[in-house]
């Protein structure tokens, strides 16, 4: 059974699903991978994975570590590009 949480993301998921399948949007997996051969140094959230019941296995393989909030602030605070998902 959906949380409520779960279904105030669900029409949003939907919607974003459909508008990659019937729009020509580039799909997210695309421009990862596209970001990565730039350079892009993927980081996960540990605790954002620890709420969500997500292991390390889970992740995709562009994954380079996992990195807390205040490391990650630290890190683009410096840094030229960052990519905000």
């Amino acid at each position: 059974m959906l949380s409520i949480c779960n279904l105030n993301f669900l029409p949003s998921l939907l919607v974003f699903k459909n508008g990659i399948a019937s729009r020509g949007v580039t799909p997210i997996e695309t421009k990862l991978v596209e970001a990565k051969n730039m350079g892009l140094k993927l980081h996960a959230c540990p605790n954002a994975m620890l709420n969500m019941n997500i292991t390390r296995e889970d992740l995709v393989e562009e994954v380079d570590d996992l990195m807390g909030l205040v490391a990650f602030v630290s890190l683009a605070r410096t840094a030229k590009i960052n990519w905000y998902i």
